[in-house]
């Protein structure tokens, strides 16, 4: 090929080369490699139950909100706060004990785990999820929650 067919090619070569990326900016994210946003809540209780408080402060995005009876805490590192505080009431070598009785997708944004501990205490979460992070968990509960453990 000559140089001078080659310069006359070059402006459409670059429009072809440009074509996949700008494609790529508006297709969705490949599920295969993205976690359900239930599978995001059934990590999440999990860390939670188990005090991983990284594996839990994971999936919350920086402005989340978590709404509890009487209580609102705003804010990752608020509700990272209030985690390590419920976290130090029960003993180190101790998880939570909640039990989680199922998770379901409600439309296309919220997640629901109802959840037990004993016979005592009964709830169930609601997350709001955007782009596969927590940004709104309310609490519900019946029951009383126990009384912290003397240390």
């Amino acid at each position: 090929m000559k140089i001078s067919a080659l310069r006359r090619s070059a402006p459409a070569l670059a429009m072809l080369a440009a074509l996949p990326a700008l494609g790529a900016q508006d297709a969705p994210p490949a599920p295969a490699t993205a976690l359900s946003q239930i599978d995001i809540v059934k990590r999440h209780m999990a860390a939670v139950n188990d005090k991983d408080i990284e594996g839990a402060m994971a999936d919350y995005a920086e402005d989340a909100v978590m709404i509890q009876p009487g209580k609102v805490t705003e804010g990752k590192a608020a509700i990272r706060a209030l985690f390590l505080a419920g976290f130090a009431r029960v003993p180190a070598d101790a998880s939570l004990g909640m039990v989680i009785e199922r998770t379901w997708q409600e439309g296309r944004n919220v997640v629901s785990a109802p959840w037990h501990k004993g016979t005592d205490l009964n709830g169930i979460d609601k997350f709001l999820m955007r782009d596969g992070k927590i940004i709104v968990q309310t609490v519900f509960l019946s029951g009383q929650p126990p009384a912290p453990t003397a240390r």
